[in-house]
């Protein structure tokens, strides 16, 4: 029978890594040496050698536990730490054989976004760079454990070169594309690989969010210049997330201009992602726009069916199970999520986490038919610019090919801007995918349509109050 414990466990203490909710060392020192001995529907029971222990894991770690295995499994469990040998008895859980009994309203599991990694276990074996910490970089995110597929080749490989000559090749990197692709992944790779290589590189790796805040709690609050500038541009590696969110902050844009220009003159590395590519982000000055286009651009693109086949054999791997996951499970999941890796990964999560709960003793294709009921079928088809435009159209009691069409005539405009905007909140299409399925409007119109109904919301709250009855709909 598969080992739900220990499953479960991995997932959680994954999770708890990968989203830094606890540090490398906090796990090495607490949570490395317990062990998972049993589960059932309500408990599972985790054993470590030591009272001392036992106590602090008690008191400072049941609900971060608790909460990480709710996030993985989406089912709330009560962790309970004992003594090895002294665990209480709980019963196993029994196979369901009557399907109607089981309920279709199982919560979504939540995504775990270390992408195609080992186990906590294999990963810690490794040797620890010394400015690893200071580099904020995640220990799963390398090359090693990213799997290339066609629609990340070329990144893949622009990525490598980069790390194999910071700053001399291709600086800055521009890497885009939608939610959950690998871009973080190979922006933290390329940290890893530089440290490997030259273990006193200075690397920074930051989320946009994080700029912003230092920004606004060092210069603006503290006034504080030096130490925020020491931060950023005392780096040989700058890696920065969502640049995206940059958008509309010229105070922060005039401060990252000139922290780019510093790093640059002294041919440091400087690697930036983002949800568009440059020429899309509209509310960026032209100034850095232009210095994004220095260097190259490259795009993460959907993963074909044999990429995300490959993902999961690796996440199954992972696991560590001596249960068989025969192909068609595999293929089946992989044929439902086809928009990123955390859909991916999550679709696989509830296979395992309902077997978990309803006790199956192996993992077949019903099972997972039953499992993604109502859940994926298909993420990419419910969020689609035509299925946006077929609600929008019938909503306004107009036509799909309305919206299509040339016309510049009130209130037909409004509705179609309505459209372009929702299309670019809830999908991952660029602008110029969401054009081509709106006459063959050029990216420029498309930023003026979204531009405007952000505007509008802002003004009207029927408008507002129409968008949100809208993507109720959708």
């Amino acid at each position: 029978m598969i080992d739900y414990a220990k499953k479960t466990w991995n997932m959680a203490i994954e999770y708890l890594l990968s989203n830094q909710k606890i540090t490398q060392t906090s796990y090495e020192n607490w949570l490395k040496e317990v062990t998972p001995l049993s589960m059932d529907s309500q408990t599972i029971i985790i054993a470590t050698r030591d009272e001392f222990v036992l106590q602090w894991l008690s008191d400072k770690y049941t609900n971060i536990i608790e909460n990480a295995i709710e996030e993985v499994i989406g089912e709330k469990l009560n962790v309970q730490f004992v003594l090895e040998n002294t665990e209480p008895q709980i019963e196993e859980p029994s196979f369901v054989t009557n399907q109607n009994h089981i309920q279709n309203d199982f919560s979504e599991v939540d995504n775990i976004n270390t992408a195609y990694s080992q186990t906590p276990q294999q990963q810690f074996t490794s040797q620890v760079a010394p400015n690893y910490e200071l580099s904020n970089l995640n220990e799963f995110y390398t090359f090693d454990n990213f799997i290339v597929g066609d629609g990340n080749q070329f990144s893949y490989n622009i990525s490598l070169s980069v790390a194999q000559n910071p700053g001399k090749k291709y600086n800055p990197l521009f890497l885009y594309g939608g939610s959950g692709l690998g871009k973080t992944h190979l922006m933290q790779a390329i940290g890893h690989y530089i440290l490997q290589q030259n273990p006193n590189t200075k690397i920074t790796y930051v989320t946009c969010e994080t700029f912003l805040n230092d920004f606004i709690n060092n210069i603006i609050r503290e006034k504080n210049n030096n130490e925020f500038r020491r931060k950023y541009r005392d780096v040989d590696v700058l890696l920065v997330d969502d640049i995206q969110f940059l958008a509309g902050k010229e105070k922060i844009q005039e401060e990252f201009f000139h922290t780019f220009n510093h790093l640059y003159s002294l041919n440091k590395q400087i690697v930036i992602t983002s949800d568009a590519p440059p020429t899309e982000l509209s509310k960026l000055t032209e100034r850095l726009i232009s210095r994004f286009s220095w260097g190259i651009i490259t795009d993460m693109q959907p993963l074909d069916i044999e990429t995300r086949i490959a993902i999961l054999n690796k996440k199954v791997e992972m696991l560590n199970s001596d249960e068989y996951f025969p192909s068609d499970v595999i293929e089946y999941v992989a044929s439902q999520f086809e928009l990123n890796v955390r859909e991916l990964e999550g679709g696989l999560n509830r296979v395992l986490a309902y077997a978990s709960i309803y006790g199956a003793r192996d993992i077949n294709l019903d099972l997972a038919v039953e499992a993604l009921k109502g859940f994926s079928k298909k993420s990419s088809e419910k969020m689609s610019i035509l299925r946006i435009q077929k609600i929008v159209a019938k909503y306004f009691q107009i036509s799909v090919e309305d919206l299509q069409s040339k016309t510049r005539k009130q209130p037909l405009t409004t509705y179609r801007q309505i459209a372009i905007y929702l299309c670019k909140e809830l999908t991952d299409n660029s602008l110029q995918k969401i054009g081509q399925n709106f006459g063959k409007r050029d990216h420029t119109t498309i930023m003026h349509a979204v531009d405007k109904i952000e505007e509008l919301r802002k003004k009207d709250k029927e408008i507002d109050a129409l968008i949100h009855e809208l993507k109720n709909q959708l």
